[in-house]
């Protein structure tokens, strides 16, 4: 898909991510979000990511 078969690449699952959160598919938004925690830890969350990493832990907690 982006040459990324393993979906280990930082720019293509934050990609992916960022594009399914704005289109409002909050599963599949958070599963890639949490690949990228897993993989590459919180400090990849910073700046414009900030949001992203705050919607996670509310989705992770359940709260609308």
């Amino acid at each position: 898909m982006y040459d990324d078969p393993d979906h280990r690449n930082l720019y293509t699952l934050m990609l992916e991510g960022a594009s399914h959160y704005e289109l409002g598919e909050r599963d599949t938004a958070a599963a890639s979000f949490q690949r990228v925690l897993d993989l590459f830890g919180r400090e990849v969350f910073r700046g414009s990511h900030a949001t992203y990493l705050d919607f996670l832990q509310v989705y992770k907690a359940g709260l609308p």
